[in-house]
């Protein structure tokens, strides 16, 4: 996440002056989208594998949404 901040501010500053159609601004915040759901989709497979692979993870989710 760290990184995408100082990539992204990096590259405002880099073209900033720079006239972009519209095309290029497409392409420019589906790249972004695509990084930054990149941090989400590790965050849920991961729990995903835990809850299916451990017994004592799966035991432990279900007394936390039972509280």
């Amino acid at each position: 996440m760290v990184a995408y901040i100082v990539f992204n501010t990096l590259h405002e500053v880099i073209t900033h002056n720079q006239i972009k159609n519209a095309e290029q601004q497409t392409i420019e915040e589906f790249l972004g989208e695509i990084y930054l759901n990149r941090h989400y989709v590790y965050t849920e497979i991961t729990f995903f594998l835990y809850t299916l692979a451990s017994v004592t993870f799966r035991q432990a989710c279900i007394l936390f949404w039972k509280q």
